[in-house]
């Protein structure tokens, strides 16, 4: 069978799978034709308004009555359907432009649509950028039954609409505060969003580490990438999507830039210098303008550029490229042909006649179908496009100035052809890479998940009495208080049987040798085995004194004090609460149950893990760090964290890419008379002047920390050695040298807990991932959206 008629048996089957179900065979139509990929989750879009004008050109009743029935259709799915795909097939075109589908034949969607007769559908944009909210339609179908053809036009409007976050990305940073993102020394496992102004993952320091990128990055602003191998290993697939500039100016030799097929879009300009050539099937689509000494290195690696190109170095690009602009060749390039692979060039090319290789490069030039009208000579070898070791986002203005003067002095003026292939299906189309921008970036709003008023009455008394416990040495009363729970010197146990679901903790000290091995366990766990979530207040119980670090790579000290007449100063929450110093010992707060727990850290507290601090589910400390845990059930040396211990655990393997970093059944089932094996834990630091503190070194994080308004530090003391299991969401990250693998997941439902058991499959697997939606909406508090301190004023994409 040759290709044509395997790809023809593939749709008809298709074709047959969607009449079986109820997938909408327009939509699998439409989608295919523009081809279209469904749309990022922050955003979802619906129809408003039905039709505003039907015009009908009639042949007889019984096609008249198809071209109605099928116009009804298209017209429903505008205002019913949320199919990202359809309306994404939509969105995409401009104003003027039609999509049309042509149903004839025994594998057509008249034959499937049985009734219907042969039919065309046209969708026509009339107005509405993809950026905007309100787009106009016009949807004409036309049937012939017997020979007699009718057609029925209508116009309509449908609104794009905003949805709340939906907490599917779990390593974000919100940008609320207007502070820049700044990371390095880890392996990145998972989806990384950052809606800040400028954000540089990996290191510019010599010898620094670098960032191991393994999953996608959507940066809203400008992002930096530094000594960062990009799926080093080749085995991942995955899209990076920037809103504004990428700079990638600094490798080190570690690498390429590797997405397997996957994309990168840029909304503005690409500024590179003679790092992270491309591999792989990698694809690049510059908004703006494209300045790079780095080739591609496979004929499969195409480059699209919609402003002006400048080329320097000598290493060519094996894959095509087509700039709709300007291209601008540095006069020190000598390598012969620059684009063995072909390029396509919508304006006139720049070339120094000072260059030693000006006739060269004028030959080559000329072998690619420029002509001479369209080849501008200069003669200042002054003129430099070369993006230097180490350059960040303002060299662009010095290298735009040179092209621009380079021009002037050719006496040539700024010419504009788009060349891109996608009316051809080759590539995507300018106005699909902006709206997959939008898309990508969305305008994610995130939720004021505040439970203060379940800890705190009106006039400022506590509505529990806080716990305090002396570990190594516990009072009578502390004794009499956890009696029947197993808590000992050791070893700590808040039940929700015994306490409930609100707890506040107070005071909790080792004041005596041994200093390793204490635990506090928060047990969800209830006889019924309906399991209860926890809340757990954290309010200050200490005060803390930082010294701010000498510069920006080196780490801040700190100074405590629990001291009464300290206390009108407390701004600190720690688990051993010493009287001074720092505890350095072995400390872990544990889970148990099929319950989340949820600390909740209090109005101008910093929660601050101190060194060699393990949090997380117990049985899931089981699986990946079985060492730690010893006979007399003491947990120590949980700074073991590696990312295949995790992965044997997880669904790596998954067909769908959404479950990658969820448990595996067998070893979910495994605990299920247990405890349960969960990732159930929860920070939360909503007001603005909280904060949570994991600086110091060997701390593992088993669980998620939401807090939209906050700087995550992590990385700075001297040894870095932060681990995580879970996810952010927070303002930014000051990240600069961490050293350990770093996984996010998603929150899921691994017990049903909030799953609808009259839903089908399909939908119960989707309806798990909402597992942190549904613990915030059952959670009892005051539920709002947040919103942010900063301007989004720098934004160029998303729906601001």
């Amino acid at each position: 069978m040759n290709k044509h008629n395997r790809k023809a048996l593939m749709m008809k089957r298709a074709l047959l799978r969607l009449k079986c179900g109820r997938g909408s065979v327009l939509f699998f139509i439409v989608a295919i034709m523009s081809v279209m990929i469904v749309l990022a989750s922050a955003v979802y879009y619906s129809a408003v308004s039905a039709r505003k004008q039907v015009e009908i050109r009639y042949g007889d009743e019984q096609s008249y009555q198809s071209a109605v029935s099928l116009n009804d259709l298209v017209t429903e799915y505008l205002n019913t359907k949320t199919e990202d795909a359809f309306v994404d097939a939509i969105l995409a075109l401009a104003p003027g432009s039609s999509l049309t589908t042509q149903g004839t034949g025994t594998d057509s969607f008249a034959k499937l649509a049985e009734g219907l007769g042969d039919y065309k559908v046209t969708v026509t944009k009339i107005s509405g950028d993809s950026s905007d909210e309100k787009h106009t339609v016009k949807i004409e179908t036309e049937v012939i039954v017997d020979g007699e053809s009718s057609t029925v036009t209508s116009v309509g409007e449908f609104t794009l609409v905003s949805k709340p976050y939906s907490f599917d990305r779990f390593f974000t940073s919100t940008g609320y505060a207007p502070n820049d993102v700044v990371m390095s020394g880890m392996t990145i496992t998972s989806t990384m969003y950052l809606d800040n102004e400028y954000s540089q993952i990996g290191s510019l320091q010599s010898g620094n580490s670098g960032i191991n990128i393994k999953a996608e990055v959507i940066s809203a602003g400008t992002l930096a990438i530094n000594n960062a191998p990009i799926n080093a290993d080749g085995d991942k697939t995955f899209d990076i999507t920037v809103g504004n500039n990428l700079i990638m100016t600094f490798n080190g030799g570690q690498g390429a830039m590797n997405l397997k097929g996957g994309k990168i879009r840029v909304g503005g300009n690409l500024i590179q210098g003679t790092s992270f050539n491309y591999e792989n099937d990698t694809d690049v689509y510059v908004v703006g303008d494209f300045i790079s000494g780095r080739p591609s290195n496979d004929s499969n690696c195409e480059i699209y550029v919609n402003g002006d190109a400048a080329f320097f170095g000598n290493e060519p690009y094996k894959g095509k490229v087509y700039v709709n602009g300007d291209v601008y060749i540095d006069k020190e390039v000598n390598t012969g042909d620059k684009f063995p692979g072909g390029i396509t060039i919508g304006g006139n090319v720049y070339l120094c006649s000072g260059s030693s290789y000006f006739g060269a490069q004028t030959t080559w030039i000329k072998s690619h179908g420029i002509d001479d009208s369209r080849i501008k000579n200069y003669s200042d070898a002054s003129i430099r496009f070369e993006a230097k070791n180490g350059e960040n986002d303002s060299a662009y203005n010095a290298l735009r100035a040179n092209m621009d003067k380079a021009r002037s002095l050719a006496g040539g003026t700024s010419a504009y052809n788009y060349v891109w292939p996608s009316d051809s299906y080759l590539c995507e189309s300018l106005t699909n890479v902006k709206a997959k921008i939008n898309e990508k970036i969305g305008n994610p709003e995130y939720t004021n998940w505040n439970m203060t008023k379940k800890f705190i009455n009106d006039d400022g008394t506590y509505k529990y009495d806080p716990i305090n416990y002396n570990f190594g040495n516990p009072s009578a009363s502390e004794l009499e208080r956890f009696a029947g729970t197993g808590s000992n010197e050791n070893q700590l146990i808040v039940s929700a049987e015994k306490f409930g679901s609100y707890v506040i903790m107070g005071d909790m000290r080792i004041t005596a040798e041994p200093w390793n091995g204490y635990n506090i366990v928060f047990d969800t766990t209830m006889p019924d085995g309906n399991d209860k979530d926890m809340y757990v207040y954290l309010p200050a119980n200490c005060y803390m004194q930082e010294t701010p670090p000498a510069n920006e790579w080196s780490a801040p000290t700190y100074k405590f004090s629990n001291k009464s007449e300290d206390k009108n100063k407390f701004n600190c929450f720690r688990w051993n609460n010493e009287p001074t110093g720092s505890f350095a010992g072995w400390f872990s707060v544990l889970t148990k149950g099929k319950g989340s727990v949820i600390f909740v850290v209090g109005d101008g507290v910093t929660y601050f893990a101190q060194q060699r601090l393990f949090m997380g589910h117990y049985n899931l400390l089981k699986e990946i760090l079985p060492n730690s845990i010893s006979a007399d059930g003491k947990v120590a040396n949980t700074d073991n964290f590696s990312q295949s211990a995790i992965e044997k655990i997880m669904r790596t393997t998954d067909a769908n890419a959404k479950l990658h970093t969820v448990f595996k059944q067998d070893v979910v089932d495994k605990y299920n008379g247990s405890g349960g094996l969960h990732n159930n834990l929860f920070v939360v630091a909503i007001n603005k002047n909280s904060d949570v503190n994991f600086d110091m070194p060997y701390n593992t994080f088993c669980g998620f920390i939401y807090a939209p308004y906050m700087t995550f530090g992590a990385g700075k003391s001297t040894e870095g050695h932060f681990a995580m299991l879970g996810g952010l969401i927070v303002s930014d990250y000051e990240m600069p040298n961490t050293s350990r693998v770093y996984m996010a997941t998603i929150p899921y439902d691994y017990y049903d807990r909030f799953v609808d058991s009259t839903l089908s499959d399909d939908e119960k697997d989707d309806a798990r991932f909402d597992y942190m939606e549904k613990l915030i909406s059952n959670s009892g508090g005051e539920i709002g959206t947040l919103g942010s301190s900063a301007s989004r004023s720098w934004r160029k994409y998303g729906y601001n």
